[in-house]
């Protein structure tokens, strides 16, 4: 069982993860609800003081959000291709060969490729489903398109973030 030091840091990573993820979520609903709650049952000057705290904090947020946007870009123009290749090895066994293809900061096209062995367990389900259909050839996967099809998702759900809470109308 693992120690209770070691189950608080990775709730608190996940808290800080999910926090960012979902973090227009909860913008919205301190700009809507929370603050002017405070501003009308507590008082406006704790409203303005959280209104200001809260309002710093979203700017933060909103500088790791974009960078961590930034990055992703980068990685979507280096990282042209991503393919997986299962081969079979024994009755239980399969070769894995993840093959990425990334441009390099000089413009050359390079192929890094990792091969490591997995169990018949581990195996996604289109992975096995094509190697029972075929045993003895083996299956490739070109991930990009899923990986682009994802994102495009994604970003259509996430609304504009212009990264500042509006002051709500009291």
């Amino acid at each position: 069982m693992p120690d209770p030091i070691t189950i608080a840091v990775l709730i608190a990573v996940g808290l800080f993860f999910g926090s960012l993820a979902l973090w227009h979520y909860i913008a919205d609903v301190m700009a809507e609800h929370v603050i002017p709650w405070i501003r009308h049952n507590v008082s406006d000057a704790v409203g303005e003081q959280i209104f200001g705290l809260f309002n710093w904090l979203d700017g933060k947020v909103s500088l790791i959000r974009s960078a961590v946007k930034r990055a992703f870009e980068v990685f979507r123009t280096r990282v042209l291709g991503f393919k997986t290749r299962y081969e079979r090895e024994t009755a239980t066994r399969y070769k894995r060969v993840a093959t990425v293809r990334v441009k390099a900061a000089d413009g050359t096209l390079d192929d890094l490729v990792v091969e490591d062995m997995v169990d018949r367990d581990d195996l996604p389900e289109d992975a096995r489903t094509s190697l029972n259909r075929n045993p003895r050839a083996p299956v490739e996967f070109d991930l990009m398109p899923e990986f682009e099809k994802a994102v495009k998702e994604k970003s259509k759900r996430l609304p504009d973030e212009s990264g500042v809470i509006p002051p709500p109308a009291i």
